[in-house]
């Protein structure tokens, strides 16, 4: 039995479309997912970017040039790149349990960012809340926090806070980042600027 040759065009179409369809589907990227991969990607910069630099700081104090040099101890406030108002982490090997981070301010500063790190084994976790407590007992937070790539939470307070020494708290301390090159505290950096 013969098909006539306009069933057989348009079976021929249907298939053809819905093969296209389906594979649009699996390549065409939602507008969510375009979104959670650029933000993937600028977090993955950033990170990369902090890795160098302390990578080149690093061969720096080696040859003996200190102008590069930081201290990358546990409770580091030094402000190391542009924005950056105090960094604790570094890119060694993570395990869970972070316990409270102290910071320090060493001026009075809008804190636009503070993020912690959330790596559980690369399954991240849902992002909770952040919170700084001042040396007086004064805290600030806590501020509702957004996951990007899962494992980096980043709580935007937009607060200006006084110059001194600060307890970073998680609402996660489980699944929050911490190894032996932070002494147990938490990985968390803080964006921001200095106040006038």
């Amino acid at each position: 039995m013969r098909i006539p040759y306009l069933v057989r065009a348009v079976l021929v179409f249907l298939v053809v479309g819905l093969l296209t369809a389906s594979l649009a589907g699996c390549i065409n990227e939602t507008d969510t997912e375009v979104k959670e991969r650029k933000e993937r990607e600028v977090v993955q910069d950033r990170l990369a970017a902090e890795i160098d630099r302390r990578k080149f700081n690093s061969s720096k104090s080696e040859t003996g040039d200190t102008a590069f040099s930081e201290d990358t101890s546990a409770t580091s406030d030094t402000a190391t790149q542009p924005g950056e108002l105090f960094m604790v982490g570094n890119d060694q090997e993570v395990f869970g349990g972070g316990r409270p981070t102290t910071v320090e301010l060493r001026e009075s500063s809008t804190v636009t960012e503070v993020w912690t790190y959330h790596w559980n084994g690369g399954a991240g976790a849902p992002a909770g809340t952040i919170t700084l407590t001042a040396a007086d007992g004064t805290v600030y937070g806590p501020w509702k926090a957004t996951a990007l790539n899962k494992v980096y939470w980043v709580a935007k307070p937009n607060v200006v806070l006084p110059a001194g020494a600060y307890t970073v708290t998680d609402s996660d301390p489980g699944t929050w980042a911490q190894n032996a090159g932070t002494g147990g505290q938490g990985h968390t950096w803080a964006k921001g600027s200095a106040s006038k």
